[in-house]
């Protein structure tokens, strides 16, 4: 039997025992966060959903920033917040290009 193997004789070495630690972690992290859902604790029933924009808090004369605003959620989020009236969105990405036709699509 050498130095990795287990007691019981598998030879799964330590890759298997931090695998095995992480997926217990996982678990219990998952565990932990349904009993706080099911509990009351986290209420994700009252949650605007994709795409719409029921949120009531003002962005008037806010200005804010947005990453990766030419595609994707960074487009999405940079879309709603500048529907929700935000003073100034900023939009950082590395194609200028791409970038100001996000722009030009969300002032339309």
């Amino acid at each position: 039997m050498g130095a990795a193997d287990g007691a019981d004789g598998s030879s799964g070495g330590p890759i298997a025992a931090v695998v095995g630690t992480a997926a217990a972690a996982a678990a219990g992290a998952l565990f932990l966060l349904r009993r706080r859902v099911s509990s009351g604790w986290i209420d994700l029933r009252d949650r605007p959903t994709i795409g719409s924009s029921s949120s009531s808090s003002s962005l008037a004369g806010k200005a804010v920033i947005v990453t990766g605003g030419n595609g994707g959620l960074g487009y999405e989020v940079a879309l709603d917040l500048a529907r929700r009236g935000a003073g100034a969105v900023v939009i950082g990405c590395r194609d200028v290009d791409a970038g100001g036709e996000a722009v030009l699509r969300i002032k339309r």
